[in-house]
Order: C-alpha cells, then sequence, then structure tokens
C-alpha cells in the first residue's frame, strides 16, 4: 500500500496536465499526493480511499466491500435510533423492523468473508473471490 502525504498550502500551482485535477491546484490550496513503486504520482483534493492506495484489484475490492459494510453498519445505527425515538406501540410493527434486520443479515454476510493477507497462496485468493462474489449474490 502506498503511503499518502497531505499538504496542507500549496507551494505553486500544480497544472492540470501533471495532476489530472480539472483546473489543476492552485498556489495555497490543500492536497493529498501518493505514489507507488512503480507508477506515476497520483493527486487529490480529497483523503484517498484505501482502494486508491494499492495496485491489487482484488485488494481493492475487499477495501470497498469493507466500505460498503461500514456505510451498511451507520446505517443500521442511524434506523435504530429511529426505531427508539418512536412511541411503544409504533415500533413493533414498524418497516423500520424489517430494514434494520435486512441490513443485520447483510453486515452478517459480509463479516463472514475470509480475507487472506499478502503472502497468501493463489488458492487462498480463489476462495476469497469465491466468498466475495457469493456474498455479494445474497445481497441483491
Amino acid at each position: 500500500m502506498a503511503r499518502c502525504t497531505h499538504v496542507k498550502k500549496s507551494r505553486k500551482k500544480i497544472p492540470e496536465s501533471r495532476c489530472g485535477i480539472p483546473g489543476g491546484i492552485p498556489k495555497g490550496s490543500e492536497y493529498y499526493w501518493w505514489k507507488f513503486r512503480r507508477g506515476g504520482m497520483h493527486y487529490s483534493l480529497t483523503p484517498p480511499k484505501r482502494s486508491q492506495l494499492t495496485q491489487s484489484a482484488f485488494f481493492a475490492t475487499v477495501y470497498n466491500i469493507e466500505d460498503v459494510k461500514e456505510a451498511l453498519e451507520e446505517l443500521k445505527d442511524e434506523a435504530q435510533g429511529n426505531l427508539e425515538n418512536l412511541p411503544q406501540g409504533l415500533q413493533e410493527n414498524h418497516m423500520l423492523n424489517e430494514r434494520i434486520e435486512n441490513l443485520e443479515s447483510a453486515i452478517s454476510e459480509l463479516d463472514g468473508i475470509d480475507v487472506p493477507d499478502d503472502e497468501a497462496s493463489e488458492e487462498d485468493f480463489e476462495n476469497a473471490i469465491e466468498e466475495v462474489s457469493n456474498a455479494m449474490g445474497n445481497l441483491s
């Protein structure tokens, strides 16, 4: 994974042709940059996601799935908070109960995926890819 550098105030303008950001990065702007061992510099005006800091398509997908899981957990917490704010009589048969149940099911599917590390065998990666495919199929 590449290491990201945060620049709080750029000393000079970085042209669009160099950074790929429309209009470039103006002097005095905050930005982020990172570089891989093989490859050019990458720039962003916002903090990069973990999936942007790897050159592995597999791990980029895994990181995106983990981000989806975190978003589902936040959505579930919000739905539970909304349900708790309803009067007791309405809580029992409310549609939020079903939504919370579905979110919990999706989260547990994603939790069940065993992700190999960088030193894993090719078979471990194939098994993990199959688990991810199955989990994504179950979410739809």
